[in-house]
């Protein structure tokens, strides 16, 4: 999955201090309305506070720590802000997707109950839930905080418990896919309108890495890698998402350079940051139409990425999502 910009670190770090889910992406199936704004809003604040338990959780494990004990304490810390959006999805949509809310929205609200017995005030509950995904300083949204120690750690041992119902690959299948279909919708996650070989051929990429790549759909994103001659690998990744507002949440988080003379609406930024994955080596670029929003990423080893390069691949994908 792509590495958002992870905002809520600091949060939630401090309040574990004191003291994920596994959001695997579903296959995406047929049928349904569209989610209506407010859905999407609040899927997306539930989508990035998911990215910031599961990056919390792989640095865990990276430094030999519990990535499960992180990802239920932050779950646990989370819980009220986890409860609201869950709500707010579950109201503003219909089954199968409204009940799979309505069940997460019911742990995260034991969760709230738990912080609560930790010493966190109702008040102090009611701030958190109701402040943005983006709030950056602990102290602002709770004021003075008096947890007892050995309450919080009873509290995460409970919360342990509750915390295999949120995991959404146990969800019904009809659930799973209308996750799926409400991240594609709101253009949180990407989905190709056409193959991946239609969407960028086998020659364009080849043009771009220097040798010829192998093809595939990771997760909506369509990837592209190689190997030259002299064994350096090379990528390439194209994701098309279906809203115009994507772009704006692409580039959370980067320093874009403009690039709209190469791509529509084009924006460029160094590393490679796809859905996919990312890395430092290469470039990106953003660029979006009425439609759709297209995110190129690429990475040539020790060779630099050239804007123009990008933004060819960009607008083309643009031409071949509007069916151009």
């Amino acid at each position: 999955m792509r590495a958002r910009p992870l905002r809520l670190v600091a949060v939630a770090s401090a309040l574990a201090g004191l003291l994920l889910m596994s959001a695997a992406r579903p296959a995406p199936a047929a049928v349904p309305r569209a989610p209506t704004p407010m859905t999407c809003q609040s899927f997306r604040d539930y989508y990035e506070l998911v990215l910031l338990v599961q990056f919390a959780a792989a640095l865990a494990d990276a430094g030999n720590q519990s990535g499960d004990a992180i990802r239920n304490q932050y779950l646990l810390v989370l819980s009220p802000k986890l409860q609201a959006v869950s709500r707010s999805i579950a109201r503003s949509s219909d089954d199968p997707l409204a009940t799979l809310f309505r069940d997460q929205a019911r742990i995260f609200g034991q969760g709230a109950k738990l912080l609560q017995s930790a010493g966190l005030t109702p008040a102090q509950v009611k701030a958190l839930a109701a402040a943005p995904v983006d709030f950056k300083e602990i102290d602002r949204v709770l004021g003075e905080v008096a947890l007892d120690s050995n309450k919080l750690a009873t509290a995460g041992q409970r919360f342990a418990g509750l915390a295999a119902g949120l995991d959404l690959a146990h969800a019904p299948r009809e659930q799973f896919q209308a996750y799926s279909r409400t991240g594609e919708s709101c253009g949180t996650f990407p989905k190709p309108p056409v193959g991946c070989s239609k969407l960028v051929t086998a020659a364009e990429a080849t043009a771009v890495l220097g040798a010829k790549p192998k093809i595939a759909n990771e997760d909506g994103s369509c990837t592209f890698n190689a190997k030259t001659s002299d064994g350096e690998a090379r990528g390439l990744a194209v994701d098309v998402y279906a809203s115009p507002t994507a772009y704006d949440e692409v580039l959370l988080g980067t320093s874009p350079q403009d690039a709209s003379g190469v791509a529509p609406a084009g924006r460029a930024f160094d590393g490679y940051n796809a859905f996919s994955g990312n890395t430092t080596c290469g470039r990106t670029l953003a660029a979006r139409d009425a439609r759709h929003t297209v995110l190129v990423a690429a990475c040539l080893g020790a060779m630099p990425v050239g804007d123009d390069v990008l933004g060819q691949i960009a607008t083309q994908a643009l031409a071949r999502a509007a069916g151009r």
